[in-house]
């Protein structure tokens, strides 16, 4: 009868435990698929990032060049000095 409880309590603690690891680990389903997938096809997964890569840098680009006009405008005093060189003029 003991080992019973004991067997019982011990697969209910197992569970518990391997529950709040998932949670604690902060492990989700989708990431697990992501990485399956990229295990298996690793051309999808380069290309991907390949292109999350560029996307990044096309908006680290746009921030640096509003950021050159928000300067440009704070510091405009009705001629060209103290002014940085802006790189690109369609903010695009």
């Amino acid at each position: 009868m003991i080992s019973v409880v004991f067997s019982l309590l011990l697969s209910i603690c197992l569970c518990i435990g391997f529950c709040a690891g998932y949670v604690v680990g902060g492990t989700k389903l989708e990431e697990l698929k992501e990485l399956q997938r990229s295990v298996l096809h690793p051309h999808r997964y380069i290309k991907k990032k390949m292109k999350e890569k560029r996307e990044e840098k096309m908006i680290a680009e746009k921030i640096e060049y509003f950021n050159d006009v928000l300067f440009n405008i704070e510091n405009y005093d009705g001629s060209g000095l103290g002014q940085r060189y802006v790189k690109r003029g369609d903010g695009n």
